[in-house]
């Protein structure tokens, strides 16, 4: 399912392909605002929050810099012990400093 930010670059739309990347294109000309990213097959749909792309693969949480990057900033797998789910609900915390 694809994100939109109405915000970034004047508007920028999100989605992921069936080759495992996800693409940030210019929602009125449908080209690239970046390079696409590999990040592996994407399941169930994207998130946007606090400048972030997260998106669910493979059994882990990947985030991405919604500004453009070459890369995921993040990448996270589930505990050994952790029991599955398919509530497709994911909850991120973020550290703040004092």
């Amino acid at each position: 399912m694809p994100a939109y930010d109405p915000v970034r670059n004047g508007g920028t739309l999100y989605v992921a392909g069936d080759n495992g990347q996800i693409f940030a294109l210019d929602p009125a000309t449908g080209a690239d605002r970046w390079p696409p990213v590999a990040v592996g097959f994407v399941y169930g749909n994207m998130a946007l929050a606090g400048g972030l792309i997260v998106v669910s693969s493979g059994g882990s949480l990947v985030m991405l810099d919604s500004a453009g990057c070459a890369s995921p900033v993040a990448s996270t797998s589930p505990p050994a012990a952790a029991a599955a789910t398919t509530t497709g609900i994911a909850v991120a915390i973020s550290p703040r400093s004092p």
